[in-house]
């Protein structure tokens, strides 16, 4: 699932894959996070993985994307 991030400010991006997170309980999720501040992908990707899934970063030309993938055995 893409979820577009891009233009919100703090702690919007964080709010949305928590909501994200919590609606998928105890499935596994593939998000891919559209966000245009590197300081929103160190957050967002430390809350990714407090919540013990997997990330991977990448930069495009003004945006990033980052990768979550694991299941979701507590809701965060």
């Amino acid at each position: 699932m893409k979820v577009d991030a891009r233009g919100l400010k703090h702690p919007e991006p964080i709010e949305l894959l928590r909501d994200h997170m919590r609606k998928h309980c105890s499935k596994e999720i593939d998000v891919e996070l559209l966000l245009d501040s590197s300081e929103y992908v160190k957050t967002t990707a430390a809350f990714a993985r407090m919540s013990k899934c997997r990330t991977a970063m990448e930069k495009y030309e003004d945006y990033y994307i980052v990768r979550i993938k694991g299941e979701m055995c507590s809701c965060a």
